[in-house]
């Protein structure tokens, strides 16, 4: 994650890995690039 953070300049939230506590889901490869795009497009807002 922290890879992830640095190549694209955002902020994973904490708790990701409690998919109750967050709506960034870790579960599979899909969702992460799902959820690395929305978090750059609020990053860009």
């Amino acid at each position: 994650m922290f890879g992830i953070e640095e190549a694209f300049d955002i902020s994973v939230p904490y708790n990701a890995n409690d998919p109750e506590s967050t709506d960034f889901d870790i579960s599979n490869f899909a969702a992460i690039v799902t959820g690395v795009k929305k978090l750059i497009a609020d990053r860009e807002a």
